[in-house]
């Protein structure tokens, strides 16, 4: 089912932007510019494949609309295999290394806490 809606997608993408392209350029656009706007009388109204060619596209951009959206609904959101962790059950990852022994604490003195002397206790 996908790989069909992806394929009608991809078609009517390529028509689309084949129609877009054959429509004529009407008024104050590129068209213009390059004298393409002088043209006038009998020439400047809508023909029958004008009108063909308008609806064919508003087809086809529905088409591939239902295309996009129904593309869209079947996308899967969940985790995907890339993003979970690999773990080779072989391998013990309960194994941690040792901490590294600190040079520079200071052995276990007396405290004063509120005035009094309190002895700390080792271990």
């Amino acid at each position: 089912m996908t790989a069909v809606l992806i394929v009608l997608n991809v078609a009517t993408s390529l028509a689309l932007i084949l129609f877009i392209l054959l429509h004529a350029g009407r008024g104050g656009g590129l068209s213009d510019m390059f004298g393409g706007g002088g043209m006038g009388g009998a020439m400047a109204g809508s023909t029958v494949v004008e009108r063909n060619l308008d609806r064919i596209t508003v087809v086809a951009s529905v088409i591939w609309v239902l295309t996009v959206i129904l593309l869209g609904l079947n996308l899967d959101v969940g985790p995907s295999e890339a993003t979970e962790p690999v773990v080779d059950p072989g391998v013990d990852t309960s194994i941690t290394a040792p901490l590294p022994e600190s040079t520079t604490t200071a052995p276990a003195t007396e405290t004063t806490v509120g005035g009094e002397d309190v002895p700390t206790t080792d271990g």
